[in-house]
């Protein structure tokens, strides 16, 4: 990577900073653990022409210690990369300077850099093109042990079911596969990505943004209505996969034969613990 020179002094903004431990090694007896972590603080500046980026190993985090988000700052003695990597030098010094204004954009694509995007994709979704990076929720139905893969990385394979009770798996690696969730919770899974492995098959894999946390048990699902029909008194949404969505009486009580007349429609279906509580966009109901 070759750098080019910079003037000793350099005028920036801190758009955004993050600090995050990762796992180096890993041990399996007596139980999974991470034995050697390391400590990282990335940071994305703004000079006024470009976004910056740079980062500090370490729980002092050097000369990052004094940053902070939104604060501007004068830099002496540092030099910048030609692919906009700032490095701090063992004679870099820091002051706190007048205020430089970033654009809009700019801070949303300094944020994005260190917190990328991950939109919530329902399950049934993934079939068709799904993002580089999403987040999935469901109730986790089956749940591996920690298993041993490569250069001792571990690697807890889940898989969860959606509330129309569409199933896929999840490969949770590193410090990832460490998280001990519970059968039959809901769970939401951000900043996954899908991969294709020869020994595994398809999979949604966590990366290093991941983060596992318990869901709202609340649950909005668009259902596509092909078909209809009745079950003990309740609704019958039929999906063109075949999927029944069941609405209680409760919810809906309606003439089926009427609402028939409008097929195919799609509809907004709110569920609680797989339960329907609420639909939108029934034709002839009121919202």
């Amino acid at each position: 990577m070759s750098s080019r020179d910079q003037p000793a002094m350099i005028h920036v903004a801190c758009v955004s900073i993050k600090e995050s431990v990762k796992a180096l090694r890993f041990r399996f007896l007596p139980t999974p653990e991470a034995t050697c972590s390391q400590h990282q603080t990335n940071a994305i500046f703004w000079d006024g022409k470009r976004l910056l980026r740079t980062s500090a190993v370490g729980t002092s985090k050097g000369n990052l210690e004094k940053i902070k988000k939104g604060e501007s700052y004068i830099i002496k003695n540092c030099r910048v990369t030609d692919s906009g990597f700032l490095n701090f030098l063992r004679d870099s010094k820091i002051f706190l300077s007048s205020k430089i204004e970033v654009p809009q954009d700019q801070i949303q694509q300094g944020e994005a850099m260190l917190f990328p995007i991950s939109p919530l994709v329902a399950v049934e979704d993934l079939a068709n093109s799904a993002p580089e990076l999403f987040s999935l929720s469901g109730k986790i139905v089956k749940l591996s042990q920690i298993m041993c893969r490569g250069d001792n990385v571990p690697l807890r394979e889940i898989t969860i079911s959606s509330s129309m009770g569409e199933e896929v798996q999840l490969a949770m690696w590193r410090e990832c596969a460490l998280e001990i969730p519970e059968l039959n919770r809901h769970y939401t899974f951000t900043h996954l990505r899908m991969k294709d492995y020869l020994s595994y098959g398809r999979k949604c894999c966590s990366t290093v943004h991941t983060r596992i946390t318990v869901a709202d048990n609340e649950e909005q699902v668009q259902v596509e209505v092909k078909g209809l029909g009745e079950e003990n008194g309740c609704l019958l949404l039929v999906t063109e996969m075949g999927k029944e969505v069941s609405i209680p009486k409760e919810v809906w009580n309606g003439e089926i034969l009427e609402l028939s007349k409008h097929l195919p429609f799609s509809v907004h279906v709110f569920m609680k613990e797989g339960e329907v509580f609420r639909v939108n966009g029934l034709p002839g109901s009121e919202e």
